[in-house]
């Protein structure tokens, strides 16, 4: 006959000393993260003089180029053609669908009364949507039985369980000798 192995007991102490173990293991990401911003905010204060010249270099190249190849359309361009491929690149132009929106000065509530008005009902459209949480109100407070609800086709899905691990900080560095916003111990694999 087999035998079923124990489950292994687990105690306060033993979850809080594993609390203790993540939450060190937090500061030290906490730490090294802080570490990666300051010095990614330090290479873009060193390039911003370098990238700036250029970004504005390449801004104006491209609106020289399209300004002119808009100009010369019809010499660039084959016939029913959007796209051009040479050598070193392609240019490209897309003309967007005609769309209709509300003139300067008229809301959308003011298109739709007027649609309305003239009985236009092919230009708008109503939605109806489901009251979910009055449903699930009605269901728990008994005045949708479980019968009336599967006749509406609908049914209760119970809540589902969560679960969450916090470690409190202050507690972990107080237990490491570290003062408020100190960065990982000194025999932290930060400083390896």
């Amino acid at each position: 006959m087999a035998t079923k192995a124990k489950a292994k007991l687990i105690t306060r102490p033993h979850v809080d000393r594993e609390l203790r173990k993540l939450g060190e293991v937090e500061l030290d990401l906490a730490a090294a993260q802080a570490d990666m911003l300051r010095e990614l905010s330090e290479a873009k204060a060193r390039h911003a003089s370098i990238i700036a010249p250029l970004k504005a270099k390449v801004d104006a190249l491209s609106a020289r180029l399209l300004a002119s190849c808009q100009q010369a359309r019809g010499d660039l361009f084959p016939p029913d053609a959007q796209t051009l491929k040479l050598g070193f690149g392609k240019i490209a132009y897309r003309t967007t669908s005609a769309r209709v929106a509300p003139a300067d000065g008229i809301e959308d509530a003011e298109v739709l009364r007027r649609l309305r008005a003239r009985r236009l009902r092919r230009y708008y459209t109503t939605r109806h949507s489901i009251d979910r949480a009055a449903l699930a109100k009605a269901a728990t407070g008994n005045l949708l039985s479980s019968e009336a609800l599967a006749a509406l086709g609908l049914a209760i899905i119970p809540g589902a369980e969560s679960w969450t691990v916090a470690t409190d900080s202050k507690a972990i560095k107080a237990a490491l000798g570290q003062p408020k916003g100190a960065g990982p111990p000194p025999d932290s694999p930060l400083y390896g």
